[in-house]
């Protein structure tokens, strides 16, 4: 876990928020832990979805027959239409939840104490311990400190922070990697095999009997079933250690393991192995399965990937959201009755944009900037959460779910504050004023919380009392309107009809110095607007084990680079979308 030390003194924003206005002039230390990746808040099962809430609460929907939902409460539920309330998380003597996963009938939780927690189906040990059915979340004996965490199929697998990799659940393809393979339940999880100590995994995922991790160093590696090439190898067994895939034409950035099939984000693109029958690995399907990874025509630049059990969806740096493969139950999202698909296309119904996407077995789901849920797809157990069984071949919203977290900001020690900035919704500073220690303000964003260093994203929104505005990254604030001025801007604001522009900038900076926003905008060829004239949201979309937010700034924390996007949102025209890179020295 990265928690924000106490370097950001001083530090002032003219209205930085992400759907709700924070501005911090003082020393400031986040109750939990920095920002992280959106998609850490929603995963999707076979039939059922889980999200973390606004409030660090855990919500699912959809099927129950196996305690999917998450608490005995709901016992008597064999499904819901809406959200309920899982167990154990917010009630007190829990860290807070940062990551949820989902395996077919069971899902499991990260929270920011690096424990794990697990429930729903138990018959091959997915859940974690000895026993039946989970219907509550059941802490997992993981064995150390967790950063990362998989669930897929009837299996789980964590990172820990000694960068080992363990899972636990059903072994009948060798899907744990501990060098065999059999029929019996494994309760403990246990230690992969064949990982090079060269290998830090920046992202896992579990798929119906494999497991698929990509490195740091961009490689992919993959172990379990190899039935339709779905390891990327031409292997005729079972790989029951991990085993390097066929060649990339770039770096890894992102893996995500299907029912049968695998893909990987290279570079700009996507590569994907394993079965094609229905085309989820982005080919006619007139050749049903690809052993070594083969390149997806896609026009963009993709992000991150999830895949289902027979199709594909991905999610661009422009923030649309693009399916591929079967379409039996509309889980392509295109508005269409076509049955399948080998070229992706735009998800319907997202007009906001996402930050976020997940894949069940024929549904989908995707947070917007806003931090609002939709899925499309399936329906029949309520999976989609919009409270009906209609299956929906465009997105539809769970109505009253926010995905994206709240945070208290709490001012310490004494600091002096050059410029005046809105610290809430009718409350401002003056120049120069001096505040003093203990003082804790509230504040509401969409900042969200991380597991892992590797593991981050944050979306700011901007607003300023004059164009000029900047954000200062040391100590110092720097060009500060002394204007006092108050914000009444929505949590709930909707992005729609984005304008995107195509060209990517190239920012760089030294590692452990910072950008201020204002930089980061005039580097796109926009300016911070004037509070009464519209907002600015600034997303570290990719790359986040570069960069990470500290305070308002976008900090160099390694060598490499990372993507960030800029959204102007004037209040009178449409929102334009701008993409940089900032390149860490």
């Amino acid at each position: 876990m990265r928690q924000l030390a106490g370097d950001v003194r001083g530090r002032i924003v003219a209205c930085l928020m992400v759907a709700a206005v924070v501005v911090v002039p003082v020393t400031a230390s986040r109750s939990r832990a920095s920002a992280v990746d959106p998609e850490d808040r929603i995963a999707a099962g076979a039939a059922f979805t889980c999200a973390i809430k606004t409030d660090d609460t855990v919500w699912c929907w959809g099927r129950n027959d196996q305690g999917q939902l998450g608490s005995s409460d709901h016992a008597g539920l064999t499904e819901s239409l809406l959200p309920v309330r899982a167990a154990v998380f917010g009630y007190g003597g829990v860290a807070a939840p940062v990551k949820v996963v989902a395996g077919t009938e069971h899902a499991c939780v990260l929270t920011s104490a690096g424990t794990v927690w697990c429930w729903g189906r138990n018959g091959s040990g997915q859940a974690g311990v000895s026993g039946s059915n989970q219907s509550n979340p059941v802490q997992v004996a993981v064995g150390g400190t967790v950063t990362q965490l998989a669930a897929g199929g009837s299996n789980s697998c964590a990172v820990l922070s000694d960068n080992s990799v363990r899972c636990w659940g059903q072994n009948n393809f060798g899907q744990l990697g501990i060098g065999s393979s059999d029929v019996s339940a494994h309760y403990t999880p246990e230690v992969v095999l064949g990982i090079p100590g060269s290998f830090t995994v920046s992202s896992i995922d579990i798929g119906t009997g494999h497991v698929c991790a990509s490195s740091t160093t961009g490689d992919a590696w993959c172990w379990g079933r190899f039935m339709h090439g779905r390891l990327g190898t031409t292997a005729t067994s079972n790989a029951t250690s991990a085993a390097r895939t066929g060649a990339l034409s770039g770096l890894a950035t992102d893996v995500s393991a299907g029912a049968d099939h695998s893909c990987v984000v290279v570079g700009a693109g996507l590569m994907c192995f394993g079965r094609n029958h229905f085309s989820q690995s982005g080919q006619p399907n007139s050749t049903t399965q690809f052993s070594t990874p083969t390149a997806v025509t896609i026009t963009g630049t993709v992000s991150r990937v999830s895949a289902g059990d027979a199709f594909t969806c991905v999610l661009m740096n422009t923030g649309a959201v693009q399916c591929f493969g079967s379409n039996a139950a509309g889980q392509l999202g295109r508005g269409n009755a076509i049955s399948l698909d080998a070229t992706p296309g735009v998800v319907q119904g997202l007009s906001a944009g996402a930050v976020a996407i997940t894949a069940g077995a024929s549904h989908a789901c995707a947070i917007t900037p806003a931090g609002d849920v939709l899925c499309w797809g399936l329906n029949e157990f309520g999976q989609l959460g919009d409270n009906s069984q209609d299956n929906s071949n465009v997105a539809v919203a769970v109505p009253f779910f926010n995905a994206l977290p709240t945070t208290t900001t709490t001012l310490a020690t004494t600091t002096t504050v050059e410029a005046t900035t809105t610290i809430a919704a009718t409350t401002t500073l003056a120049a120069t004023t001096t505040v003093a220690a203990t003082t804790t303000l509230a504040a509401t964003t969409t900042t969200t919380l991380p597991p892992s260093s590797s593991s981050s994203s944050v979306v700011s929104t901007v607003a300023s009392t004059t164009p000029s505005s900047t954000i200062a990254p040391t100590t110092t604030v720097e060009e500060i309107a002394t204007t006092p001025v108050t914000s009444t801007s929505s949590p709930m604001g909707v992005l729609t009809g984005l304008t995107s522009a195509s060209a990517t900038k190239v920012l760089k900076v030294k590692r452990l110095r910072s950008l201020t926003a204002a930089k980061i905008a005039a580097a796109v060829s926009l300016k911070i607007p004037k509070r009464s004239q519209g907002s600015m949201r600034i997303s570290i979309t990719r790359g986040t084990k570069y960069c990470k937010f500290v305070g308002s700034t976008v900090r160099g924390i390694r060598k490499g680079t990372c993507t960030v996007t800029v959204v102007l949102i004037p209040k009178k025209t449409k929102p334009t979308v701008k993409t940089l890179k900032i390149q860490v020295l």
